[in-house]
């Protein structure tokens, strides 16, 4: 199986770039910021961060076989500093390799819609 999409790109390696780019977006947060408003309707960026590190930790179960167990996919309570909480999920992930082209597509597109808010507009 390759990992690579209709133009040839190696979506693992697109992938490991969004999250690095999200590690270094997410790093210049301060604790004001946590309550600010995202571009994902009715949450703020600290919601938006549990959500994002849940998916990290969704994945790396994933890849290690257990994705089928939704609770490896769910939120847990707010994290006291939900910044460092990301970036150790990133990290976790960065690693990993997720068994299909599919999920992993998924894993981009779902942290570039929860950086801009919406879906990117794609070439026809």
């Amino acid at each position: 199986m390759t990992t690579e999409n209709m133009v040839g790109h190696d979506i693992m390696a697109l992938d490991a770039r969004v999250v690095r780019a999200t590690i270094s977006v997410v790093s210049q947060a301060g604790p004001a910021d946590l309550t600010r408003p995202t571009p994902c309707a009715d949450w703020t960026l600290s919601e938006l961060l549990t959500h994002m590190t849940a998916q990290h930790d969704g994945w790396v179960a994933a890849a290690a076989g257990d994705g089928g167990n939704l609770s490896r996919w769910q939120p847990g309570p707010p994290a006291a500093d939900p910044v460092r909480e990301y970036a150790a999920a990133a990290g976790r992930v960065l690693p990993r390799s997720v068994p299909t082209t599919c999920s992993t597509g998924l894993s981009v597109m779902d942290q570039i819609v929860a950086m801009l808010g919406r879906s990117p507009s794609w070439p026809q």
